[in-house]
């Protein structure tokens, strides 16, 4: 990840089953040029993540 991140390169990740969204959402916080989609198989996430 420190290579990706280094080399200025937009990284893109999937958060699969992302349950209550807090590692996507670290890392949204945490890591510059960084877009995340969240996946799971129940929509109130989706509802949630809406809100932040």
């Amino acid at each position: 990840m420190n290579n990706f991140i280094s080399q200025n390169y937009p990284i893109k990740i999937l958060d699969i089953f992302s349950g209550s969204g807090c590692i996507g959402l670290s890392i949204l916080n945490n890591l510059e040029n960084v877009s995340v989609d969240f996946a799971d198989i129940k929509n109130e996430i989706f509802y949630k993540l809406k809100k932040i």
